[in-house]
């Protein structure tokens, strides 16, 4: 099922939940797509002028944050596989990574799938993330990747 809300579009399963936070509007919000499973896809977004002030370009925002999780010393065993792309108006990074956090009680893997987007037409940041647990099973985790490369900011 294509869903659309302030500009943007996605394709989901019919069954999943969407929750709108009461703030969210055109130029800011965020929403969270939940699964039958407890899954989550959350969806972020903001002024691209507060973030291009920090990073002219989306590829000096994920250098950035990159190296901010290489740099943190409770993540071991990071792997980061990122697809960078320029659309029209339009600079994507679909990215995944993967790692063991170290907690004071236990140690925890964690996998995260992610795009982030600069829409210059728009003038909006916008991230799309979910956070899996590898060692769980993940049954619902294609249709969450699906939805993820689905993702689409429209405008005229």
């Amino acid at each position: 099922m294509k869903f659309a809300y302030y500009g943007f579009e996605l394709s989901i399963p019919k069954e999943w939940v969407a929750t709108f936070d009461k703030k969210s509007n055109y130029g800011a919000g965020m929403v969270s797509f939940t699964t039958p499973g407890k899954l989550r896809l959350e969806h972020i977004w903001d002024s691209l002028e507060k973030q291009s002030k920090k990073h002219a370009t989306l590829a000096d925002f994920m250098n950035s944050y990159f190296d901010s999780l290489r740099a943190n010393k409770s993540y071991r065993d990071l792997s980061i596989v990122d697809a960078p792309s320029v659309d029209g108006d339009h600079e994507t990074n679909l990215h995944e990574f993967s790692c063991t956090v170290k907690r004071p009680i236990k140690t925890a893997s964690t996998q995260i799938l992610g795009l982030s987007m600069y829409c210059r037409a728009t003038n909006r940041f916008v991230i799309v993330f979910s956070s899996l647990d590898p060692k769980k099973e993940n049954p619902e985790s294609p249709q969450i990747r699906e939805a993820m490369k689905s993702f689409r900011c429209v405008h005229e």
